[in-house]
């Protein structure tokens, strides 16, 4: 951990090398439209956990992807994925992209940084020669949708000509005092920020529970998506 020029804290943690295997095109259409797609391949990625990396088209069709949280958990585990991460390239030449992620099921629909996401993404833009292989930053946005907007920074290191890991960081920015509830007399605005945080979460692990464990009847297909797979346009 470093000190930046602005007095922030910015932190790097090593991450392995890559490995990137592109998916079926069956595979591919369980979890998106070509239409919505850029032209190159989706490929399932890891460097700590597996991610499926979805190249878009633009940043607009990228912040207008929705899906849901059942659909993604069952895609991901017949595809071996820990989440579906698409991406958009938002300047090449600057080595900036954009990207979201889907979690297979860590109780929350979407995460607004997701820093092993970012570095299988860093080695499959590698793999499609989508930036130069050499050490300068590669920067990836997240959050945009959920209006928590982050960057991570992603520096690959070379030996002999070949990738041999990375370097992944950020800046830390701390937002909100810790707190703890049962310490004081009268509730804070940080301690009902914290108790939300706790009910949001269980709440979401109590409707998990329930999908697996409880008897659901189908409600019919109707007009659910406007293009094939899971992940879909809003209009």
């Amino acid at each position: 951990m470093t000190v930046g020029s602005d007095g922030q804290p910015a932190v790097e943690i090593t991450q392995p090398a890559g490995k990137v295997v592109p998916l079926r095109r069956d595979e591919e259409a369980e979890v998106i439209g070509r239409e919505a797609l850029a032209p190159l391949p989706v490929h399932n990625a890891v460097t700590s956990r597996v991610k499926t990396l979805i190249p878009i088209n633009d940043r607009e069709r990228l912040n207008k992807l929705v899906t849901s949280a059942s659909d993604v958990e069952a895609v991901c585990r017949r595809i071996g994925s820990t989440g579906l991460y698409p991406y958009s390239t938002l300047d090449a030449e600057a080595r900036t992209f954009e990207a979201r992620q889907f979690p297979r099921s860590s109780g929350y629909p979407e995460d607004a940084a997701t820093g092993i996401a970012a570095a299988a993404l860093v080695f499959g833009l590698l793999n499609d020669r989508s930036v130069a292989p050499d050490d300068r930053i590669i920067r990836v946005l997240q959050g945009r949708a959920m209006g928590r907007l982050s960057e991570i920074r992603v520096r690959v290191g070379f030996a002999d000509g070949r990738a041999v890991g990375c370097l992944l960081g950020g800046r830390s920015r701390r937002r909100m005092p810790p707190c703890n509830p049962m310490l004081h007399e009268r509730s804070t605005p940080q301690c009902e920020k914290s108790i939300l945080y706790v009910a949001f979460f269980l709440s979401r692990r109590w409707r998990r529970w329930g999908r697996r464990h409880c008897v659901r009847k189908p409600l019919g297909r109707g007009n659910r998506w406007e293009s094939s797979g899971i992940v879909s346009l809003t209009s």
